[in-house]
């Protein structure tokens, strides 16, 4: 046998050649992830406060929690969300722990110790290191300064249409960013000049973007009400809010004005103990 092939060289070479381009097809048509289905050592503690709002719930469960599980010598990153009501932090082990269940013990044992201090109404936190994040991966954004908050979910915004287009990638979640919102400031001298009362333009409001009522108003020389929008703030000028006795249109921006501003941030969530954004990539 070994002797027919070196005979026939033209065959063998041929063989050969086919077997390379076979291999390589079936090598290139194997599915591939960027991020692999690994069982990484991850584990998420979540926490019920019925009734408490981000804030509290960040500084009655979310940082007693962090700052006891940095106790851990085997942890790699702890990050958290605290929403109102609910506390989730995640701690990363290091990878290739020769006992990695015996730190998920200690890691337990630091919570149980930790939850002892806890409001009497919250609830007992709960442990998960069994967490399969195939097909997502979270990435965390810190800044030095807060303030710059706006600016960076802008730039996210902008870049959101960019990262979806990408190959495999079907959404992305931002938690801890300030929602933008558009605020309009009610001008009382003008409205009593124009004859317009503050229901005609929330009327006028209602009807054009399907807002909901206002939840507060400012005693002053100006009224204050804030609605969800996105749209152009210039749009807003030319609403239609009432007419004159002659017939002419009374438009918003001849009543009040308008400005972008931003809600504050419901989830707060926080990477090594400082601010952050949370950024998360599902895929397809």
């Amino acid at each position: 046998m070994i002797d027919w092939f070196v005979k026939k060289r033209k065959i063998t070479l041929l063989f050969f050649v086919m077997v390379v381009l076979v291999g390589g097809l079936s090598f290139l048509q194997l599915p591939q992830k960027e991020v692999p289905a690994i069982d990484p050592p991850v584990g998420q503690i979540t926490t019920v406060y019925p009734g408490a709002s981000s804030e509290q719930v960040e500084a009655a469960i979310t940082d007693p929690l962090e700052e006891s599980l940095l106790e851990v010598e085997n942890s790699n990153t702890i990050s958290s969300v605290s929403s109102p009501g609910f506390s989730s932090v995640t701690v990363e082990l290091e990878e290739d722990l020769p006992d990695t269940e015996a730190v998920w013990n200690d890691v337990s044992q630091i919570i149980t110790n930790t939850s002892s201090s806890f409001p009497e109404n919250a609830e007992n936190p709960v442990l998960d290191n069994d967490l399969s994040v195939q097909g997502l991966s979270i990435y965390q954004i810190t800044l030095e300064n807060e303030e710059l908050m706006p600016q960076v979910d802008e730039l996210l915004t902008q870049w959101r249409s960019e990262f979806v287009s990408l190959p495999g990638i079907s959404d992305i979640g931002v938690q801890g960013a300030f929602e933008p919102e558009l605020r309009f400031v009610m001008d009382a001298d003008a409205m009593s000049e124009n004859n317009i009362s503050s229901n005609q333009i929330i009327g006028a409001l209602n009807g054009e973007n399907n807002t909901t009522p206002p939840g507060e108003w400012e005693t002053d020389e100006k009224q204050r009400v804030t609605y969800d929008s996105f749209d152009e703030v210039s749009e807003w000028d030319t609403l239609p809010v009432g007419s004159t006795e002659e017939g002419d249109v009374i438009r918003l921006g001849e009543v009040a004005g308008v400005e972008r501003t931003y809600q504050s941030v419901e989830n707060t969530v926080a990477f090594e103990g400082e601010p952050a954004l949370s950024l998360t990539f599902f895929f397809k």
